[in-house]
């Protein structure tokens, strides 16, 4: 039985406060999966394959650098280098999975947790819908146990038309038995851009639950992608100043 992953089901803010007041909310769910769980989740879910085609997929070249590599073995090492010990340490991965084999992941967020369940380190992935994808680490420099992770990383990738690459994440992570809260709030030049939120309420993760869920929202990577291009054409019809992407290659 799978004790540590979820399904998590709620919604996501966007509000942009530069340039233009501009603000909406819409319908989400996601897989918390605990990375030590993976190989229970096609066992107790026939429609749920790790690594194999199905209705819903969870696939290890979605993430990271796009290996075959277990991605339990890909944190565990990645947190050795930043100086931790994660032997122990238990790693939920919030993340859409393959719907019907198409995915888009604007965000994916790794939580480490150390041996006393304090969260000590975030990984955040973000992908474009350039086919970029840049991972961000969000350091706890504090061992004890806080109500709210806080921590700052510097972008370094272009996802938005109207935000230059050149800003701040600032991350927020809330974790509690039945809700867990993530925000980041994008800076350029100390003037807020961005805040966006997840509230998701946890819901257990079995045949039933994602079943009904499927029914509910079934194409939820299409319409994530499909609303995407939908509020960036409405906010470039407000005459919002337009940045034009370079591909990665071209900058070098």
């Amino acid at each position: 039985m799978m004790k540590n992953s979820h399904l998590l089901v709620g919604a996501i803010r966007h509000k942009r406060s530069r340039f233009i007041n501009y603000d909406f909310t819409h319908g989400a769910w996601y897989l918390a999966v605990d990375l030590d769980e993976l190989d229970k989740l096609q066992s107790q879910l026939w429609f749920l394959s790790v690594n194999h085609k199905n209705v819903l997929e969870f696939r290890t070249t979605d993430h990271l650098d796009g290996s075959n590599n277990p991605l339990n073995c890909s944190i565990r090492n990645k947190l050795k280098n930043l100086g931790f010990n994660p032997s122990d340490w238990q790693i939920i991965l919030v993340t859409y999975p393959r719907v019907l084999g198409f995915i888009f992941n604007p965000v994916s967020f790794y939580l480490c947790y150390d041996v006393n369940k304090t969260l000590r380190h975030v990984i955040a992935e973000v992908n474009n819908t350039h086919g970029e994808r840049e991972i961000y680490d969000f350091i706890n420099t504090s061992s004890e146990s806080q109500a709210v992770f806080k921590a700052s990383a510097t972008k370094r990738m272009y996802v938005s038309p109207f935000i230059r690459p050149e800003a701040r994440y600032d991350l927020k992570v809330s974790n509690t038995d039945d809700l867990i809260q993530i925000s980041i709030s994008e800076w350029e030049q100390d003037q807020m851009t961005l805040f966006a939120n997840m509230r998701l309420t946890k819901t257990k993760l079995n045949y039933r639950t994602l079943t009904k869920r499927l029914l509910h929202d079934p194409f939820i990577t299409f319409k994530t992608l499909i609303l995407i291009g939908w509020h960036v054409w409405r906010i470039k019809q407000r005459g919002v100043t337009w940045t034009k992407h370079h591909p990665r290659d071209s900058e070098n």
